[in-house]
C-alpha cells in the first residue's frame, strides 16, 4: 500500500473517531441541547432520530430472530448497514453516534480516499492530497458524516462512480481492466438504485 494512502487512512480514521467522541460528549454534557441530543444526534439531521429507532428494532430482530428475518425486514438498506454497526458496537457505546461509527467511519474514510484517487487520476499527487484534506475537513460533510443519513454513502458511491468513469476515459488499461471497471460501475449504479430509488 502506498505510504500516502496509509497515512490518509490513519489520519482520517483517528480524526473522525475523535470528532464523533467530541459530539457525543457535547450531547452528554448538554452543552448545546438545542443542537445535539444526549446520544450525539443533531437536530439538524432530523431523520437520524427515526433511523435510530429503526436501528434499535433491527438489532433486536437480529438478536432474537436471526439474519434471515433481519434481511427480509422492510426497513431501508442504509438503515440495515447502520444496524449491523450497532449490532457490533452498541453493547459498548449504546445506541449513540459511536454505536454506528463503524459504518460512518467506512463512508468517511472511503470518501476521503476516493477524493485522493480522483485528484491523482486527473492531476497529480500534490493536488490529490489537497483534495483529500479539503473534502475530509469540509464542515458540513464532516458533521453529517457522524449522523444517520443516506448522504455519506451516496457521496461515496457517486465519487467512486466518477473515479471509475475517469479511469475508463483515460484509456490506460487493457480490455480485462476495462471490463472490471465496467462491472464495478454497474455494481455502484445498482447500489445507488437500491439506496435511493428516486435518484433514477
Amino acid at each position: 500500500m502506498d505510504k500516502t494512502i496509509r497515512r490518509i487512512i490513519i489520519f482520517a480514521s483517528i480524526f473522525h473517531i475523535l470528532f464523533s467522541v467530541l459530539l457525543l460528549a457535547i450531547g452528554r454534557a448538554e452543552l448545546l441541547p438545542d443542537m445535539f441530543s444526549q446520544n450525539g444526534l443533531g437536530t439538524f439531521a432530523s431523520d437520524s432520530f427515526r433511523y435510530m429507532r429503526e436501528i434499535r428494532e433491527l438489532v433486536s430482530i437480529l438478536n432474537e430472530d436471526g439474519i434471515l428475518a433481519f434481511v427480509q425486514h422492510p426497513f431501508d438498506f442504509h438503515v440495515k448497514i447502520y444496524a449491523l454497526s450497532a449490532f457490533v458496537l452498541s453493547p459498548i457505546w449504546g445506541f449513540t453516534i459511536l454505536g454506528v461509527e463503524l459504518a460512518n467511519l467506512v463512508y468517511y474514510v472511503s470518501v476521503v480516499l476516493l477524493s485522493y484517487g480522483l485528484g491523482r487520476e486527473i492531476f497529480n499527487r500534490d493536488v490529490a492530497v489537497l483534495a483529500a484534506f479539503a473534502v475530509g475537513l469540509w464542515p458540513s460533510f464532516l458533521l453529517f458524516s457522524t449522523q444517520l443519513y443516506k448522504t455519506p454513502i451516496i457521496v461515496m458511491l457517486i465519487i467512486a462512480l466518477v473515479w471509475m468513469m475517469t479511469r475508463l476515459i483515460t484509456g490506460k488499461f487493457r480490455i480485462g481492466f476495462a471490463f472490471i471497471h465496467v462491472v464495478i460501475v454497474l455494481i455502484i449504479l445498482k447500489f445507488l438504485k437500491l439506496i435511493r430509488p428516486e435518484w433514477w
